[in-house]
């Protein structure tokens, strides 16, 4: 239990700081699933485009989520998850598990 003591609130309270928002493990757990594209993930998630914006920006800025701009016409961008954001697969899935056993 000790371990779970020491310096854990500070840890936890780092992960609400980036996860804390409702939209974020389901942005990337959607990224994840290969739906990659803005509109993808909007339609999914039914989220507005203002908050799947705002997601985005901070999942990029903790270099969780990389933008891949492609040339074309018109001009497609994709999200993809950097290997950070690949360990939160087992997070998500350890989330699911606890769910589906518990709540």
């Amino acid at each position: 239990m000790k371990e779970l003591t020491n310096g854990c609130i500070e840890v936890v309270q780092k992960f609400i700081n980036v996860f804390g928002s409702k939209w974020t493990l389901l942005v990337v757990g959607e990224i994840i699933t290969g739906k990659n594209r803005f509109s993808q993930i909007e339609k999914v998630l039914d989220i507005s485009p203002k908050m799947l914006s705002e997601t985005l920006k901070l999942l990029e800025q903790e270099k969780i989520v990389k933008r891949e701009v492609k040339p074309t016409t018109p001009v497609i961008v994709e999200y993809h998850l950097t290997n950070k954001g690949y360990e939160l697969e087992s997070i998500i899935l350890s989330i699911r598990d606890y769910t589906h056993k518990w709540l």
